[in-house]
């Protein structure tokens, strides 16, 4: 277990599995993160890092996310907003929102090493199950965790046949 700061994070749809959550796992989230801001009670952000140099550092926007997503897109649409409409810290100081806010300081994050990569992917299908508290995965993006899986594993093998 380890925390990261928001802007680790990769945001694009390849972060996961090329596609973003739905529209209603987001809707059903996001009052309760403008309320309460992030709780590390609310579990983890299952992590993958990508092949790099062998450098330790963690750069800015690197990080992709196993299980957890909908969480941290939320989290970066709210300060979005904020950013969009100019509202400046100081006008949050002893609100409510600039306590959300804090919050998003440090995620509560995990990892779990594979020697094969594929095998976050198939994580990802599980742990959309195990972990759905309302809604579960739409059957597309389970379908992508699928596929992403196949590619790595072709490319694996590919790379094997090789050598």
């Amino acid at each position: 277990e380890f925390w990261l700061p928001l802007n680790k994070f990769n945001f694009g749809p390849d972060s996961k599995n090329g596609f973003y959550p739905s529209n209603q796992q987001y809707a059903a989230h996001f009052g309760e993160f403008l309320l309460r801001g992030y709780k590390p009670a609310m579990g983890t952000i299952d992590c993958k890092f990508p092949f790099r140099d062998s450098t330790r550092a963690i750069k800015d926007g690197s990080v992709g996310i196993v299980d957890g997503f909908t969480k941290v897109l939320i989290m970066l649409a709210i300060v979005g907003f904020l950013v969009e409409l100019e509202v400046n810290r100081d006008d949050l100081n002893g609100t409510r929102l600039g306590e959300s806010l804090k919050s998003f300081a440090a995620i509560r994050c995990t990892y779990q090493h594979y020697d094969n990569p594929s095998h976050h992917f198939l994580l990802s299908l599980k742990l959309g199950y195990v972990t759905a508290e309302k809604i579960s995965p739409s059957p597309i993006s389970m379908l992508a965790d699928i596929q992403q899986a196949i590619n790595i594993e072709r490319k694996m093998n590919k790379s094997n046949k090789a050598l």
